[in-house]
């Protein structure tokens, strides 16, 4: 057991589990490598577990594919394993059991702080190569169980996904990944981004997959007023209220990958509330359904809400798209 401590530049390898009394802070290029042990917050500490501040750099891995990763919780913390506003690269290694529960403001101008990235809260560049988030927790009236991607007027989140798991999560707005703007005026945004090139959000059966609070929606992936591109991957097992597996209502475009076996208890697997959802290529959205269980339930592919399905490009022989417009 230690004090929270700052790890500087340079490479660290754990030789046996580590709990530390307040967050740890990168400074510099760090890489850090669990071997097969873990880093937790202590009981009843709060905050997140590593903060990688701007400008920072940090990349873990595990060298025996054991390792814990970062395990935290609080009230008003945004990311309870993970706080990142500088690089982040995930090659291995699990971030899980997390939990970030919100404030809120009952007072003029009203709101909540805090809550939103159980596992991961990013808000400046985290690329996922492998590893899993899993089992984390964001408030039940935020965003991001999982992965929470955020833009403001200081920071432009990006989330790349080339591999790995996210998977067990929780959070009112996209259990999965959660990906936000920020307004600024009635036309303008200040637009987080989530490429998702490769891995799997959610799991094979809704056992594994990520789920809604109450009547959430979003139980893969969240997207608000953002850019949200899908070109390869899989989101399956996931539950919600709507859009089981994605909800948007920014900017989204499916080239590829595999949309199947989502389940929504009011609304179908892919829901477009407003802008543009673009597909073209080698997309597949089949076998995912509606319905208050899995005994129940009918097949509900696509929702468009009355907005146009834009087709962008040559579609692939092998694409397979269910529509239904709502």
């Amino acid at each position: 057991e230690t004090d929270g401590i700052q790890l500087t530049a340079g490479n660290y390898y754990l030789t046996s589990d580590v709990t530390v009394n307040s967050s740890v802070n990168i400074v510099g290029t760090v890489n850090l490598c669990l071997n097969g042990r873990s880093i937790t917050l202590k009981s009843g500490s709060t905050g997140s577990v590593i903060i990688v501040p701007t400008g920072a750099k940090l990349g873990i891995s595990d060298c025996s594919g054991e390792g814990k990763g970062p395990g935290g919780n609080g009230t008003e913390v945004e990311g309870g394993g993970v706080h990142n506003s500088g690089t982040f690269n995930l090659y291995g290694g699990n971030i899980t059991g997390n939990s970030v529960e919100a404030k809120v403001i009952n007072t003029p101008p009203y709101g909540t702080i805090g809550g939103n990235g159980g596992g991961v809260y990013n808000v400046g560049t985290f690329n996922m190569y492998g590893g899993a988030i899993l089992g984390n927790t964001a408030s039940s009236y935020c965003y991001g169980g999982g992965v929470y991607v955020f833009a403001d007027a200081d920071h432009t989140g990006i989330f790349n996904m080339y591999g790995g798991t996210i998977s067990g999560n929780t959070a009112k707005y996209g259990a999965g990944v959660g990906v936000k703007a920020t307004q600024i005026d009635t036309q303008n945004y200040y637009r987080a981004t989530f490429n998702f090139f490769g891995g799997m959000i959610g799991g094979a059966t809704e056992a594994d997959g990520n789920k809604t609070a109450g009547s959430g929606s979003g139980g893969g992936v969240y997207n608000y007023e953002s850019n949200f591109t899908m070109s390869g991957g899989t989101v399956s097992g996931n539950v919600s209220s709507s859009g089981s597996a994605i909800f948007t209502d920014g900017a989204a475009k499916m080239t590829g990958g595999l949309i199947t076996n989502n389940r929504a208890t009011a609304g179908g697997a892919v829901l477009v509330s407003t802008n543009t959802f673009q597909i073209s290529g080698n997309p597949k959205i089949t076998g995912n359904y509606c319905g208050e269980n899995a005994e129940s339930s009918v097949p509900a592919n696509y929702v468009l809400s009355g907005l146009p399905l834009h087709i962008t490009g040559a579609l692939s022989e092998a694409a397979q798209i269910g529509v239904y417009v709502a």
